[in-house]
């Protein structure tokens, strides 16, 4: 995490009169916001009570006057608190303003520590702003701003980020246009649907294809999602979320190498997919927790776009990717990858195979057909990559799946082939290793 973001937060801590289970950037900022507001109202009190016992000063309280943000209106009361404590306290001439010189002393410490809490909090979100208009001019001010929180809030997420400047981040670009142009952030996720392979062997194959989501891979990753776009609500940063469910992907590498089940009638498949894309509506937008008073388990059903990737129609240029690709794959992979990219993805497809993994119930294919399915594989992400570019140019994808940073990589293949912007991610789970293997 970045080093200004993490000193901001320790401000923010010693400020609080507590000890916050959610230290999140946004959270924080948020406490010490309604903090300076309480602590700015107490001063008030004490500042008002002074003027009146004193038979009237110079106006030291904003109140009534024209509307200012809490920091200059504490930056107003810290003056004022000066003279009720000079009053309260002085040798001579004491004057009783009604209040006893401990709550007098209490509430002056709490302005002057809320404040330097707050202070620290809007200190940061500007020096971000600040790098960012450095680093890409032509921005409106209030979009470097909004896309300076956006980013804190996404970095102390991003498990790939490190403890970088802000506007170097790979999606600071992307945050700043799709901010500009949209006034909301646009994030990418992939689902894998929930499979049973074992029921391609019985009176009804197709139910191979689950439609509920209780036990299937996103139920894994809610807690996660909902822990950023908490953090991003909480900074006032709208984000809509565009899924993208792999329901293409028996077709795309699978079917072709193993065969496609004689058993398995399309016809009876479609409508299963059709209810999943409904039940991951759903399933991320309905209320959480016992009572559903937490607000929905993801995001709201209107900032969701849902999209089966089965039923998408790819672009010619997509496609083109994808037939290239599977047609000489030595030309992609030499170019775009690492030289153990495609050892680190058989092992983990060999993983998918095991007893009680993804593929089990799927027939052990041979290692020549093990490699036809990985090339497969590869073209096909590398098509998706181009069809997220040709849908959603500033998105941000958010990686949840493993290995990470192969999967990005595989995404951005045919972007970089057709000369496209990359992708940039940010990064649900990154272990050690892995951030060594990339630098990081």
């Amino acid at each position: 995490m970045n080093q200004l973001i993490e000193s901001a937060k320790s401000e923010m801590l010693k400020a609080a009169n507590d000890n916050p289970q959610n230290r999140s950037f946004a959270a924080l900022t948020l406490r010490a916001e309604a903090q300076l507001n309480a602590a700015v109202a107490d001063a008030r009190l004490v500042v008002d009570a002074a003027t009146r016992a004193a038979g009237g000063f110079a106006k030291l309280s904003n109140a009534g006057g024209e509307e200012v943000s809490p920091l200059l209106d504490a930056e107003f009361l810290i003056e004022g608190m000066r003279f009720a404590k000079d009053m309260v306290f002085r040798d001579n001439n004491r004057i009783d303003i009604g209040m006893g010189g401990g709550k007098v002393n209490k509430v002056s410490r709490r302005l002057f520590s809320a404040t330097e809490g707050y202070v620290a909090a809007v200190a940061a979100i500007g020096s971000v702003a600040d790098g960012l208009e450095e680093s890409f001019s032509g921005f409106r001010e209030e979009t470097y701003l909004r896309a300076a929180k956006g980013l804190i809030a996404l970095s102390e997420w991003d498990q790939g980020a490190g403890a970088q400047d802000l506007a170097a981040l790979p999606y600071a670009l992307q945050a700043l246009r799709a901010l500009e142009n949209d006034g909301t952030l646009s994030l990418t996720l992939f689902v894998c649907p929930p499979v049973e392979f074992g029921y391609l062997q019985s009176q009804d194959p197709e139910l191979y294809f689950r439609t509920e989501l209780s036990e299937s891979l996103l139920s894994k990753q809610v807690a996660d999602l909902k822990r950023l776009f908490l953090s991003l609500e909480q900074s006032g940063i709208p984000a809509k979320l565009n899924v993208l469910i792999g329901d293409a992907d028996e077709d795309d590498y699978i079917w072709p190498v193993l065969g496609r089940p004689g058993n398995l009638p399309a016809e009876q498949l479609q409508p299963r997919k059709v209810d999943l894309r409904e039940n991951v509506v759903r399933y991320l937008s309905s209320p959480a927790g016992r009572t559903g008073n937490e607000g929905p388990r993801v995001t709201s059903a209107q900032q969701l776009d849902v999209v089966s990737l089965a039923g998408t129609e790819m672009s010619c240029r997509a496609l083109g990717i994808y037939e290239n690709f599977v047609a000489d794959p030595a030309k992609f992979f030499q170019p775009f990858f690492r030289a153990g990219d495609v050892d680190e993805e058989r092992q983990r497809m060999r993983e998918l195979w095991q007893v009680g993994d993804y593929y089990s119930g799927l027939p052990q294919p041979s290692s020549q057909q093990l490699e036809r399915i990985i090339e497969r594989k590869f073209a096909a992400y590398a098509m998706q990559g181009v069809f997220i570019q040709e849908r959603s140019p500033d998105t941000i994808l958010v990686q949840t799946e493993r290995p990470p940073f192969l999967r990005t990589r595989m995404l951005n293949a045919g972007r970089s082939a057709l000369g496209m912007e990359s992708l940039p991610a940010i990064y649900q789970r990154v272990s050690a290793e892995e951030k060594a293997a990339e630098g990081l």
